[in-house]
């Protein structure tokens, strides 16, 4: 939970890069030990993300989708 806090907090300094990182590292976390609500958490943020064109956004979008889909 802490990272995806931590990619919200980068977001609003408007740090994408640090953001998506973090958000990635979430993600990563969270499914590999099975943490339900973490996964809920970072999928919230990528919503959240969803309208925004930065590159690593979109890339951190594509992750995502790869690694749900797996």
């Amino acid at each position: 939970m802490f990272l995806t806090y931590r990619a919200e907090s980068s977001l609003r300094r408007q740090d994408v890069s640090a953001a998506a990182i973090d958000a990635r590292a979430a993600l990563d976390t969270a499914l590999d030990t099975d943490a339900a609500r973490c996964v809920d958490l970072v999928l919230a943020f990528l919503l959240q993300t969803s309208d925004r064109a930065e590159q690593p956004l979109v890339e951190l979008r594509e992750y995502a989708r790869h690694r749900l889909t797996a």
